[in-house]
């Protein structure tokens, strides 16, 4: 560059900035040759734990964006869309055991006393009218209630009943929820 410069073929200033990299450029070989000194070696290993540190909450907001279930089952509700902002703690599905069915059903006070804890119970459905679940009771109310709008019974509907909930035991179980059922207790001797 200093005989080009000599020649009046490069400015001065090509000429300078030739100079400050090749000050640079032999700098950078004495570092080389030597090694680097201590303190740049603690600050290389300082970023790089830094970067570890960043990768390490990056990846972890990324997992919080995966909804995991809590349990196996079959998603019977849907609480919100997809692209649809949720909130730490809101629900977006109902997951539902289709293989466990409760039933509830409502009994007088009269009839109150036949029934028992884990008394065995036939679950017919109008769907299959052949085919009888088993299950059992696994609930009894304590308080009583009016007899609920949505459920025939051949009694006047003013009367008070007591919720009964009866577990169906069955494995396999095809009817869907809301699904009207008969169930039949059985009572001692009947």
């Amino acid at each position: 560059m200093e005989d080009l410069y000599r020649a009046k073929s490069v400015s001065e200033k090509q000429l300078d900035d030739a100079k400050t990299r090749f000050t640079l450029a032999q700098q950078t070989w004495e570092k080389v040759k030597r090694g680097l000194r201590q303190e740049e070696i603690d600050a290389a290993r300082a970023r790089r734990d830094q970067t570890k540190g960043l990768l390490s909450s990056l990846q972890k907001k990324v997992s919080d964006c995966n909804v995991v279930a809590p349990t196996a089952g079959t998603i019977t509700k849907r609480f919100v869309e997809q692209g649809e902002l949720a909130g730490i703690g809101m629900a977006l599905y109902r997951i539902s055991d289709l293989s466990l069915m409760d039933i509830t059903i409502y009994v007088t006070e009269v009839d109150l006393p036949k029934v028992q804890l884990n008394q065995k119970a036939v679950v017919t459905v109008d769907a299959f009218p052949n085919k009888e679940y088993e299950g059992k009771v696994v609930f009894l109310s304590s308080t009583a209630e009016f007899t609920p709008k949505n459920i025939q019974t051949n009694d006047e509907r003013t009367k008070l009943v007591f919720s009964v909930k009866v577990k169906v035991t069955e494995s396999r179980w095809y009817v869907k929820a809301g699904v009207p059922a008969d169930v039949k207790l059985h009572v001692a001797n009947k």
